[in-house]
């Protein structure tokens, strides 16, 4: 075994922690994914949208929901009656007996809940774990997300115009032009093109 040593200035890591990063990588594999459509998905429910994302993941690595381990849901705002727990994936897919996690953590949501996934599996707490992320704002009415904070402050605070504040300040800091934003969006419509489950394309 190696001795632990500190990080040097230069910014390597200890001998120890870049044998446990190998570990992590080693011990971790994602074998299947699922996605739906994105879009004003009037016509189906949370749930609905949940069980069709997860039973794409099923099929497309293969194994049966009773292979399932563990599950961690990403949401904001989970589904009618979900509070604040993850009981809307539990309920939808039937996930019973198992430890079943809500992970909300505003943009990062989805990869905090991928890697809560990624870190059961590689402490040995779990075989097969199931991360699936699920949101449906629209159908709460208003702006979807809640107002925070003062009534009057946040007022028509919404996440598109928060971004908007804080590309202007980035673009003014740094000097960048809004062609340069711009292409962004040329990159996103490109890519969304190619994609049949895109909402713009």
């Amino acid at each position: 075994m190696r001795p632990a040593a500190t990080a040097t200035t230069s910014g390597r890591r200890a001998p120890r922690e870049r044998e446990r990063r190998i570990l992590m990588k080693d011990q971790v594999a994602v074998i299947g994914v699922g996605c739906t459509k994105f879009g004003d998905r009037f016509e189906r429910s949370y749930e609905e949208l949940i069980t069709d994302a997860a039973f794409d993941a099923y099929a497309d690595a293969g194994i049966e929901p009773s292979e399932i381990d563990a599950a961690y849901l990403g949401t904001y705002l989970p589904g009618a009656g979900g509070g604040k727990a993850a009981v809307s994936l539990g309920d939808a897919l039937r996930l019973y007996e198992r430890p079943i996690t809500r992970v909300e953590n505003y943009c990062a949501t989805g990869t905090d809940a991928f890697r809560n996934g990624c870190l059961a599996i590689a402490a040995g707490v779990a075989d097969v774990v199931l991360v699936l992320g699920a949101e449906k704002l629209k159908d709460r009415g208003g702006r979807g997300i809640p107002r925070l904070g003062h009534p009057l402050l946040a007022r028509g605070n919404t996440a598109p115009g928060l971004f908007a504040l804080a590309a202007n300040r980035y673009m003014h800091t740094f000097g960048l032009g809004r062609e340069t934003l711009a292409r962004v969006a040329v990159k996103n419509h490109h890519n969304g093109a190619l994609n049949d489950k895109a909402h713009l394309r």
